[in-house]
């Protein structure tokens, strides 16, 4: 041990140091316990540097805590004595955590040292805390865990006799935790002590209680017929345990499992819709945290759905005409008010809706039908269905039928015959003061109109200026271009004469004018010409 004289030293070369720090010449060396050619007699077994002036209660409490020692053992054991149990490493922290075998007694020493005599360590105090779950299981009801039985129990032995001491333990202790039981023995006579302790017995609380689950309303009861086509199912579950994990709801029909839906809160509600006729089973299943399971009840509902039956046009028909068809179905007859849904599309799964009208009210003599205002496209397949409203509920939908549109020409003549009367040599007449003939496009796709005739006169064959014709509206926008001046008629042609005349009913017509001039050489007699009209398909 070192002098007082030489730790009064250090402490003054720790200050000086410090000083000296402050106002150290970088560019010269550095010399720690000395200057120039003096050095400080001793030993240095600590260095450091601060970068900031210590004062001399910083430089006094460093010292202290290098000379003074303060080491806590501590140990468990199982009887009041505590002379055979070990001691554990010392711990020097100013907290720790024990790791101690669980007995009844317990003990703890402190060892202080001193490498100065003129200081001394301290213990001012110590503190001790503890589980409040471990100990001596209480007779009244209590958590953890509490006895019905008298703890401790007292029995009285002879030499070599033994005894079987029960207790029925309660537990209400935190699920999935591990604890350590065991028994001890304080034994007393006149002439003799006793003291032991039983092995540990090591029990982790589980929960095996599985969780509650019913159906609740509006979910049917079982053995129902409905003509419904959907099924709402609603299910409610409870664990007071570890806690509701997930409730998983499970709809079949008489071959498959068709849904499985899961949710991790109660009430679960959920409602299947668009189901077709058949018998469905449905059941639930609750799991709690720990995986205990519990499951409802299996019921069966069978639904007998309203289905709205087609008419026409008929289904796959590929030869309709008409680009604006009536789509015609059955009345149902089942409840009042019933009112009709149209779907129509171009694909089968009806994501591309064409017409989506709901709200048709219900046609006479047990038939149904909605006029397409928009003109179809040709050789389109087209997709329908329909589907009854009744007494607020909705029926399923109709068989998917289609059809599609094919082209179809039709040319008529509503007006096709011209009487010029009797007309003398060089008299000429022309149909733009009298009738007309008239031409009317009763397809259903725009056509090019052209046309010729035989000839009307006996001195003139055709073309000839004695017999012409020209084009002129009938309704307004039927056609898109046309021979609107008069020209000669010919005995035949390929030359198209009105250009995009319409198929619509409002503007599918146009007038055919004609003009003759009797020849000077014509004899007298009845004269007539046969007029030829081809539409372009």
């Amino acid at each position: 041990m070192k002098s007082k004289q030489q730790k009064l030293n250090i402490v003054l070369l720790l200050l000086a140091i410090a000083i000296f720090l402050s106002c150290f010449d970088y560019a010269n060396a550095l010399v720690i316990g000395g200057k120039t050619d003096e050095y400080y007699t001793g030993d240095i077994d600590e260095f450091a540097v601060w970068n900031t002036t210590l004062t001399e209660t910083d430089a006094l409490n460093m010292y202290k805590r290098g000379i003074l020692d303060l080491n806590i053992s501590v140990r468990s054991c199982n009887d009041s004595e505590c002379d055979t149990e070990a001691w554990s490493s010392a711990y020097t922290d100013t907290t720790a955590a024990l790791n101690l075998d669980v007995n009844r007694y317990f003990q703890f020493k402190a060892e202080l040292s001193s490498m100065d005599s003129d200081y001394s360590p301290e213990l001012l105090n110590a503190s001790i805390n503890y589980d409040t779950g471990k100990g001596i299981i209480p007779t009244s009801n209590a958590n953890p865990f509490w006895t019905n039985e008298s703890n401790p129990q007292e029995i009285t032995l002879t030499e070599n006799q033994s005894s079987l001491v029960t207790w029925w333990v309660n537990a209400t202790g935190t699920i999935g935790k591990m604890y350590k039981f065991f028994a001890f023995v304080d034994g007393t006579s006149l002439d003799a002590t006793a003291s032991a302790q039983s092995s540990d017995e090591n029990i982790t609380i589980t929960d095996n209680i599985a969780p509650t689950i019913e159906f609740t309303n509006p979910t049917l009861d079982s053995n129902q017929t409905i003509d419904n086509t959907y099924l709402e199912i609603n299910v409610s579950a409870t664990d007071s345990e570890s806690g509701l994990k997930n409730i998983t709801i499970y709809l079949y029909n008489s071959t498959d499992l068709l849904y499985s839906n899961t949710s991790t809160s109660s009430p679960y509600f959920i409602n299947y819709t668009d189901l077709g006729d058949d018998t469905y089973y449905f059941n639930a299943t609750a799991y709690d945290n720990n995986d205990n399971s519990n499951s409802t009840e299996t019921r069966n509902i069978t639904i007998e759905a309203v289905q709205v039956i087609l008419n026409s046009p008929a289904n796959g028909d590929v030869g309709v005409i008409d680009r604006t068809p009536e789509l015609k179905w059955y009345n149902i007859t089942d409840g009042s008010s019933r009112t009709y849904h149209l779907q129509v599309s171009n694909t089968s799964e009806f994501t591309d809706l064409i017409i989506n009208q709901s709200g048709i009210s219900e046609g006479a003599d047990n038939i149904t039908g909605y006029n397409i205002t928009e003109a179809l496209e040709l050789y389109t397949p087209y997709y329908w269905r329909v589907r009854v409203m009744y007494d607020s509920k909705t029926s399923i939908w109709s068989d998917v039928w289609n059809f599609s549109a094919t082209k179809y020409m039709e040319i008529t003549l509503p007006s096709n015959t011209i009487n010029f009367g009797l007309l003398a040599p060089h008299e000429e007449s022309n149909t733009t003061e009298t009738n007309t003939i008239i031409v009317q496009n009763d397809g259903n796709f725009i056509t090019n109109i052209t046309l010729y005739a035989t000839d009307i006169f006996d001195t003139e064959s055709n073309p000839t200026s004695f017999y012409q014709f020209a084009i002129s509206e009938n309704e307004s926008n039927s056609y898109t271009t046309a021979q609107e001046t008069f020209i000669n008629m010919t005995n035949a042609s390929s030359t198209t004469y009105i250009t995009g005349l319409d198929w619509n009913d409002d503007n599918d017509t146009a007038r055919i004018e004609l003009k003759v001039i009797v020849p000077e050489s014509e004899p007298v007699g009845y004269k007539e010409s046969t007029i030829t009209i081809v539409g372009d398909s």
